[in-house]
């Protein structure tokens, strides 16, 4: 979901990302072991923190090793 030149807002392209993984994992939950999100701004990345916490309380390990900055 482009939020630079085509303007998209972040967070809402987080929320569609994120709705579109969790509706996923409803019925696939046993065939996937990780999901990565990759984001390129840290206002992205700061966003998904916010929200995989709140869609995931339970179990949501975050991994900030390939965080920069």
């Amino acid at each position: 979901i482009s939020t630079g030149i085509f303007n998209y807002d972040n967070t809402d392209a987080a929320i569609v990302a994120i709705d579109a993984v969790q509706s996923w994992l409803e019925k696939n939950h046993q065939s996937i072991d990780n999901i990565i999100f990759c984001t390129y701004e840290i206002k992205d990345y700061n966003i998904y923190n916010e929200l995989l916490t709140r869609y995931f309380p339970e179990g949501n390990a975050i991994d900030n090793s390939q965080k920069d900055g």
